[in-house]
């Protein structure tokens, strides 16, 4: 199982660039670790504040992957382009923007994660791991469970809209530490949909103006998020 996450930042329109970087250094760190699945260092893409020629390039050099993660920090929202249906637009440094269909590398299976609550302050980053002996076992078991998933397209999104970011911490950190926090106490997989529902319990309370959503279409199994051995 060939795997490749890009992992983009941009905050074009206010100061708030050293959080978006440090939501998807976050995501970097939790992907590297065990929990996230053992992912190695070379399958992770990191883009910080990168323009539109750059993005597209990761995105097609993912081509050839079996699974694609594709996370954007910074700010955008969800609306009507080109297509007859709403898409999410993402918003880069120089002030281009990006559609969902754009960012779609096409590979047989794909999550792309919108998070636009980035802004207002800097998130703590996870204890960055050395990958070890175990690292093969937790790797394996993400990779077989994936490969029991129907093939396709998910996509989580912060929020609907350009939903002006609250003051708790950014929903990737939420969703990062959810995981932590749960492959410390259990074993086996945590699915996406899963993952999200431990932010949404979480929300209310930290940063009430997230409204965090899966969109996993008709399937029976959902891709894994984090694993526990």
């Amino acid at each position: 199982m060939t795997r490749k996450a890009i992992l983009v930042s941009a905050s074009p329109l206010n100061g708030g660039t050293l959080c978006a970087d440090s939501g998807i250094e976050a995501w970097a760190r939790f992907l590297h670790s065990n929990a996230g699945g053992a992912w190695i260092r070379h399958e992770i893409t990191p883009l910080p504040n990168s323009n539109r020629d750059a993005v597209l390039a990761a995105v097609r050099s993912a081509k050839d992957a079996d699974y694609t993660l594709l996370v954007f920090a910074g700010q955008g929202d969800i609306r009507k382009g080109d297509l007859p249906w709403p898409e999410a637009h993402i918003l880069l440094i120089d002030g281009v923007s990006l559609s969902e269909s754009e960012l779609n590398p096409a590979t047989p299976r794909c999550t792309m994660v919108f998070d636009w609550s980035t802004q207002t302050s800097a998130d703590s980053l996870p204890r960055d791991e050395e990958p070890g002996q175990a690292s093969a076992k937790f790797r394996t078991l993400f990779d077989q469970t994936l490969e029991q998933t129907e093939r396709g397209l998910v996509k989580i999104y912060a929020s609907q809209s350009a939903t002006p970011p609250g003051h708790g911490a950014s929903f990737s950190r939420q969703f990062l530490q959810g995981a932590e926090e749960w492959a410390r106490t259990n074993r086996g997989i945590l699915s996406l949909p899963q993952a999200i529902s431990l932010v949404v319990t979480a929300t209310p309370k930290t940063n009430p103006v997230l409204k965090a959503e899966y969109q996993g279409g008709r399937r029976l199994h959902h891709f894994p998020f984090a694993v526990a051995i």
